[in-house]
């Protein structure tokens, strides 16, 4: 009796260990299933901010470039303009019509 009652024993201890294994295992196959899918989110996120950032340089590059052509294209009517201001065939195109309306 005393020896089915250890057995008993031994085989509920058993029973016990197996079962607190088989529950560390799962717990471990759980955490490690989290830290992937965290170590997946992470992964994911920084491809879309870096998508992001590179989105926004592009868009900060193309403003850039229509700024500085507007510039271009505005300097380029100042200088026409100041061209035509100093231009002495002109000058003397606008006199010598002057001067004809006046003989006529």
């Amino acid at each position: 009796e005393e020896q089915e009652a250890a057995e008993r024993e031994m085989g509920e201890q058993k029973a016990k260990e197996e079962a607190e294994a088989k529950g560390k295992a799962e717990e471990e196959q759980v955490t490690a299933e989290k830290r992937r899918e965290e170590s997946q989110e992470i992964l994911s996120r920084k491809i879309r901010e870096e998508r992001e950032r590179e989105v926004e340089e592009s868009r900060r590059k193309r403003r850039e470039l229509r700024e500085a052509e507007r510039e271009k294209r505005r300097q380029d009517a100042v200088e026409r303009r100041e061209r035509r201001k100093q231009d002495p065939s002109r000058e003397e195109m606008a006199r010598w019509t002057a001067q004809q309306k006046r003989e006529r």
